[in-house]
């Protein structure tokens, strides 16, 4: 019994010594091994695919974040929201990560929670929110620690302006400087030497300089007639990627795109909010209507607010030519 009692005075001392030299930061992380694998799909800013080593593909939703959502019946919503999706797509895509499963294993539609790990050791929870393509969401329970970090992260990205946070309008910059600027948020100004179809993308192309705006199929689909881009002057707003080393803006909101010629053929502009047709065809447009056009198309200085106007008019904010303005449309048409 002396032995015995000995021996368990040391085995506890030594015990506590290890207990002390575990690094703080360890005590905060997912107590479960990591799982391995490829992601294959990204749904949006905030859910993904992963394509695990040796077992089934798993629908994967990260841990205290919370991404705008693409159905939002908001037009701005949707833009972010788009913007988060390809934010995590050009990072994440196609890359091995490692699956860190938090407290509950799965929520109520049966996606893996998990907090994710790139290959560099970058936990991509954080950055999303740090680069503000996420919100911190504290609502279900989860690591203290790791509330701590992801609202800190919030903050950052707030005051930083970033993602979410980052103000409208976005700095302007011509095509061949698009290739400096990958992952930030841009308008990409540019003439459109042609335009044609690769895939399931328009892809219309810069004239001079390499750079594309790749619109999908479905949303071509939405803008209004058929339009001719080629030779056109447009703006292209969104996440600069690179696409095998060449410059894009994806488009998944019409709204972000715009044409900077303020008449042609079809008497069709663009406004910030959408796709804009004139109810009366002017073969030559008076000084009035021009005018009028100019503050459609962005060009005026004097360009009405988006929010100006009763909330939910559509159109609410333009510009009355008023009563006997030769020349000035009629009416205006939204196109959504």
């Amino acid at each position: 019994m002396k032995k015995i009692r000995l021996v368990r005075p040391a085995f506890s001392a030594l015990v506590i010594a290890a207990a002390i030299l575990i690094p703080v930061s360890s005590l905060s992380a997912p107590a479960e091994e990591p799982l391995r694998g490829t992601v294959t799909v990204v749904y949006d800013g905030d859910t993904l695919r992963v394509r695990l080593a040796g077992q089934k593909d798993e629908r994967v939703r990260l841990i205290g974040v919370d991404s705008p959502e693409l159905d939002d019946v908001r037009e701005q919503v949707r833009l972010m929201a788009f913007l988060a999706k390809r934010f995590t797509f050009s990072r994440l895509f196609q890359s091995t990560v490692e699956l860190l499963p938090g407290p509950e294993k799965r929520d109520v539609y049966g996606r893996l929670l998990a907090y994710i790990r790139t290959a560099d050791g970058e936990m991509f929870n954080e950055t999303l929110v740090r680069e503000g393509y996420a919100y911190a969401y504290l609502k279900f329970p989860f690591d203290e620690a790791w509330k701590t970090r992801l609202k800190d992260a919030e903050s950052a990205a707030r005051r930083s302006g970033k993602g979410l946070w980052q103000r409208e309008p976005y700095p302007v910059i011509g095509a061949p400087e698009a290739g400096r600027h990958p992952g930030e948020i841009l308008t990409v100004r540019f003439r459109c030497l042609r335009s044609f179809k690769r895939g399931g993308f328009h892809i219309l192309e810069a004239d001079g300089a390499e750079f594309d705006a790749a619109i999908p199929v479905e949303v071509f689909k939405s803008l209004p007639g058929s339009l001719d881009f080629s030779g056109r002057t447009i703006e292209a707003t969104g996440l600069v990627e690179l696409y095998k080393g060449r410059p894009q803006v994806m488009i998944g909101v019409p709204v972000q795109l715009k044409r900077v010629d303020t008449f042609d053929s079809t008497n069709r502009v663009f406004l910030k909010r959408g796709w804009c047709r004139s109810a009366l065809t002017l073969s030559r447009p008076q000084p009035e209507a021009r005018g009028l056009l100019r503050a459609q198309s962005g060009e005026s200085r004097d360009e009405p607010s988006r929010r100006s106007g009763p909330p939910g008019k559509r159109g609410a904010g333009l510009p009355s030519p008023g009563p006997g303005k030769a020349g000035a449309p009629a009416a205006v048409e939204w196109v959504d």
